[in-house]
C-alpha cells in the first residue's frame, strides 16, 4: 500500500508505515517520487513472497523429516 496524501505531517507518515503501508507520498505527486514508491512497493512484495514460498518449503521438507524419522524408528521395534 502506498499512501497519498494532502498533508505531509511527519505523525502521520509514521503511523501509515507502521500501518504497514510500503511508503508515504504528499499531493501534488511528482511523478519521480510516485515511481520510486511503485518500485519499493514491488519490491517488498516481492520479498514477502519469496519468504512465504520459502518458509512452505522448509516446512514440507521438515515434515517429509520428521515422517520419515517416526517410519524409521517404527521399523527399528519391530
Amino acid at each position: 500500500m502506498i499512501v497519498v496524501t494532502a498533508y505531509g505531517e511527519i505523525d502521520i507518515a509514521i503511523r501509515a508505515l507502521r500501518l504497514d503501508a510500503s511508503d508515504f507520498i504528499t499531493k501534488p505527486i511528482n511523478t519521480d517520487a510516485l515511481l520510486i514508491a511503485l518500485d519499493r512497493a514491488k519490491e517488498r512484495f516481492t520479498t514477502r513472497k519469496e519468504l512465504q514460498d520459502y518458509t512452505s518449503i522448509l516446512e514440507e521438507r521438515w515434515m517429509s523429516t520428521a515422517r520419515n524419522w517416526r517410519e524409521l524408528s517404527i521399523s527399528k521395534k519391530i
